[in-house]
């Protein structure tokens, strides 16, 4: 009896070392390896997996940031700009360039004048004029008068009086009027592949050591229109009227526009010349010809329509 619980006492002590021995080597293992812990994953990052890859510098605040599947951080490189669009996108500058498609005017940060004016070498270069077609003229109900080859159209019956210049004021030169030095007030202004100075309404270019005034070119552009300027209505277009020039408003500044025919206004500045075409007696001034006619009893002027016979005749 007494042999046998020896023999038990003895195989627990054993089976005690044994499992002290199996805790020492496993703790020294442990350690080895560097697991001290176990902390939600032994250092996996996201969760799972613990795989961690260089992700770059990712601009507008995107930084380094887990995949959410895997625990895995890919490289999300440097995200250009929003203009740019890799595969086919090209560099848009606000929608304005299309690759394949040329360059979108309206698109982008290019501003097109409008009316059909556009400018010739950039920004501030002279300006190519096209015919201005944005008023409706209505059709003509009387017969055009016919003289010498031409067909002279107008709405108001022909009403002589006498031709008398109009005066706008004493800073009003005529065409021809020489002046040796310009005022501060003059400045620059281009059109056709010409320079002018403009100074109220009149313009003035170089010669004999002085200045002369002339006729501006059509596409001349000026910021403020002169003293003393009438408003012309015809159709649904608006003009503006100064001693014999029109002018449209461009929204930004006004230009010089061919004469609109059909419009009626009541004064000519002076340098008129008179055209007779049989019995009738035109003015003529900057190669627009005025009709004489009344209005309300008020002596007036139209700006006439004038074709060759051999030229297609307006409806």
């Amino acid at each position: 009896m007494k042999s046998n619980l020896s023999l038990i006492k003895r195989t627990c002590i054993t089976l005690s070392l044994s499992l002290l021995l199996i805790c020492v080597s496993h703790e020294f293992t442990l350690a080895q390896r560097g697991g001290g812990g176990h902390g939600g994953g032994g250092g996996h990052v996201g969760g799972g997996g613990g795989q961690m890859r260089s992700s770059g510098a990712r601009p507008s605040g995107g930084g380094m940031r887990p995949s959410g599947g895997g625990g895995q951080m890919r490289s999300s490189g440097a995200r250009p700009g929003v203009g740019y669009r890799p595969g086919g996108g090209g560099y848009r500058p606000g929608g304005g360039y299309r690759p394949g498609g040329g360059y979108r005017p309206g698109g982008g940060g290019y501003h097109r004048p409008p009316n059909a004016y556009r400018p010739i070498g950039g920004r501030g270069g002279f300006y190519g004029h096209r015919p201005f077609i944005g008023y409706h003229r209505p059709f003509y109900s009387r017969s055009p008068y016919f003289w010498g080859g031409r067909y002279f159209y107008s709405y108001n019956p022909y009403f002589y009086h006498p031709y008398r210049p109009y005066f706008y004021g004493s800073f009003y030169h005529p065409l021809g009027f020489f002046l040796g030095s310009l005022a501060a007030t003059a400045i620059i202004v281009n059109a056709a592949d010409q320079q002018y100075y403009y100074d109220q309404g009149v313009y003035y270019q170089p010669r004999d050591n002085g200045y002369v005034a002339v006729a501006p070119s059509v596409g001349i552009h000026i910021s403020t229109l002169p003293q003393g300027y009438a408003t012309v209505n015809l159709g649904q277009s608006t003009f503006y009227y100064f001693a014999g020039i029109f002018y449209i408003d461009n929204g930004t500044d006004f230009e010089v526009v061919d004469a609109p025919a059909g419009a009626v206004v009541y004064d000519l500045p002076d340098g008129c010349t008179t055209v007779h075409a049989g019995n009738i007696d035109y003015y003529q001034f900057n190669n627009t010809l005025f009709q004489p006619i009344s209005v309300n009893g008020t002596n007036a002027y139209e700006v006439v329509q004038a074709q060759d016979q051999q030229q297609e005749q307006p409806q």
